[in-house]
């Protein structure tokens, strides 16, 4: 008898104002077969990613008058033990050092297949792959 596995895909919460950049990476999660939900305001994300389960974040450094650090620590406030990545075309984030909460930094300019990418890798090393 074969036993079945329940694969659930990857679910990502994307925060970010861009529509253009959200409309990229939404298309290659679909592709990459990585359920993605994308908030396009902080106000939006602070009222439903208390009581979303997900996988992973990816919140732009930059998004309206907030910032990606503030979304990161409330997530941390809820309790949850979330991968988070921070994105941003400003500066050469990766390079910046953050608070061991921040998982990854990228570069929105690697693109949406590089940013999947860092998305499995660290799930991989968070343990929490599927």
């Amino acid at each position: 008898m074969t036993e079945k596995v329940n694969k659930t895909p990857t679910h990502v919460v994307l925060v970010d104002d861009d529509p253009i950049f959200t409309s990229l990476v939404q298309k290659v999660a679909r592709q990459e077969r990585i359920q993605i939900t994308i908030f396009s305001t902080v106000e939006s994300a602070y009222r439903e990613l208390p009581r979303l389960k997900f996988d992973v974040a990816l919140f732009d450094y930059y998004i309206g008058d907030s910032t990606g650090m503030q979304l990161s620590q409330f997530i941390q406030q809820t309790g949850k033990k979330i991968p988070i990545i921070l994105i941003s075309y400003f500066g050469e984030i990766e390079k910046r050092q953050f608070p061991s909460f921040i998982d990854k930094a990228i570069n929105k300019s690697a693109g949406p297949y590089s940013i999947l990418t860092a998305v499995r890798k660290v799930l991989t090393q968070s343990g929490s792959s599927r």
